[in-house]
């Protein structure tokens, strides 16, 4: 099997191993073009062993980062995702209860099906047809447990 890179095969060293171990029982030569190592022997096992942790922990770096960019920006009040339907819920669950079809209320809403469907059940368990979880307020005690490296990045 040729590959680009060792980390393209597996998300984590336990992962690659065990793949590694069943391309060997089956009998399966393992080629990766960008590393050109032999993984026949107990030096390019090790070799293998070294490169998959790598990619592994330059992986969760990179995850860690990300995160810790998403926490910064949600304490600086930047929003995280898509912005909010700017949408009469009310109107909408009105319409369908009213007798409307789903296919008529979506279209004339310009949304889809499956939130008419959503809007209608979050409104009959007495929901008002609210789509926002209620805002997370942020205390002084959440951002003193962010480390200082992720506050400033």
């Amino acid at each position: 099997m040729l590959v680009a890179a060792f980390d393209r095969v597996a998300r984590s060293v336990k992962h690659f191993l065990q793949v590694m171990d069943e391309f060997d029982s089956l009998g399966v030569v393992f080629i990766s073009r960008r590393e050109n190592v032999d993984t026949s022997g107990p030096m390019g096992r090790l070799f293998l062993t070294l490169i998959g942790s790598i990619a592994e922990l330059e992986s969760d770096l990179v995850r860690e980062r990300v995160l810790a960019g998403m926490r910064r920006a949600k304490l600086d009040g930047v929003r995280i995702g898509r912005a909010p339907m700017n949408i009469d819920r009310a109107a909408i669950v009105h319409d369908r209860l009213r007798g409307m079809t789903l296919t008529a209320v979506s279209k004339k809403w310009g949304i889809s099906r499956s939130l008419v469907c959503k809007l209608v059940n979050r409104a009959k368990a007495g929901d008002r047809g609210s789509m926002l979880p209620p805002p997370h307020i942020v205390d002084a005690a959440e951002v003193a447990e962010t480390s200082s490296s992720e506050a400033r990045w």
